[in-house]
């Protein structure tokens, strides 16, 4: 998958853009690309992906593209901010515009910090705080699944291959309502194992987020693979470009009840010819859940990267 060609676009010092998000598509990848990263929030599919839970105000300071996101709780950071030359002056502009905004709340900060930006934010003015790691894979292990470390996966696979005929098929359209019936299979499925509101809560939200980026698939240039057993949509996952070598995937969903099924879904798109380009896969974090990080872990990922959230410190009261 190829990113849209960027326009040779000139913004101002200091502006603030209109409110539809698909119409910024172009000026945040053209900031995007300047960053190189490899983590799943830079990249516009994921900040499009999470329209309906947050209002997106994007602000060019000192020729960097700063993304303020703004919910219940107030005004915070998306992204630390997208350009070539990010200074202390520019991170400063953008804690003084969400203070203002802000008023008295503390929820001013700058999420998903990456190792390569995290020197940005010296420890005598910031604290950084730990989110969590994405797990980062070689695509041809995954392709592979060679040696004792994939002796279980290759077992998993064979299973489903040796049990089911299946049809692979990349994603279309006239498939969205078949799918999104297969996440409120696989959310019931998944709540019956879990039943910590927390966590139902978060299959809900998960929900509203797939149907959005499955309906706007062709404007997002997102890429996906379904697979069929007798007829019926039993698994799709769905990816998008970070960068030319990493190929994040968003989603992947599977009916519990074929075993080795998640296995051969995430096989065989890596293996789709589409992805052939990219030499890494992003399978994203494990949203703090256990479960999901022993399975992560079980693909043996070749990097784990760290993820940071950073605010203000806050001053000391002046003695009186």
């Amino acid at each position: 998958m190829k990113s849209k060609k960027c326009s040779s676009w000139e913004p101002p010092s200091f502006f603030t853009m209109p409110e539809d998000l698909l119409e910024k598509s172009d000026l945040i990848q053209h900031y995007l690309k300047k960053n190189h990263e490899c983590l799943s929030p830079f990249s516009f599919v994921n900040l499009f992906a999470w329209k309906d839970f947050f209002s997106f105000d994007l602000k060019v300071i000192d020729d960097a593209l700063c993304i303020f996101a703004k919910d219940v709780s107030g005004t915070f950071m998306y992204l630390p901010p997208l350009g070539e030359t990010v200074t202390s002056k520019t991170i400063a502009a953008c804690f003084e515009h969400m203070r203002a905004v802000n008023g008295r709340s503390r929820v001013a900060r700058i999420e998903n910090v990456s190792p390569k930006s995290i020197s940005l934010f010296p420890d005598e003015k910031y604290a950084s705080y730990h989110k969590g790691y994405e797990y980062i894979y070689f695509k041809n292990d995954i392709v592979q699944l060679k040696g004792n470390d994939f002796k279980s996966k290759r077992s998993d696979y064979n299973f489903f291959t040796n049990t089911y005929v299946a049809k692979i098929s990349p994603f279309s359209p006239a498939m969205i309502e078949e799918c999104l019936t297969l996440y409120d299979h696989w959310a019931c499925q998944r709540k019956a194992l879990n039943l910590e509101v927390v966590y139902q809560q978060m299959l809900e939200d998960s929900r509203r987020v797939h149907e959005t980026v499955l309906k706007h698939a062709k404007e997002l240039n997102v890429l996906g693979l379904v697979v069929e057993v007798d007829g019926a949509i039993k698994a799709y996952s769905v990816g998008y470009e970070i960068n030319p070598d990493v190929f994040c995937i968003l989603f992947e969903i599977a009916d519990l009840s074929y075993k080795g099924l998640p296995v051969f879904i995430f096989r065989n798109f890596a293996k789709d010819q589409r992805l052939q380009t990219y030499k890494f896969l992003n399978a994203m974090d494990d949203f703090g859940l256990e479960n999901a990080r022993v399975t992560k872990m079980s693909f043996r990922p070749a990097v784990l990267s760290p993820m940071y959230s950073v605010k203000e410190r806050e001053k000391n009261p002046r003695l009186l």
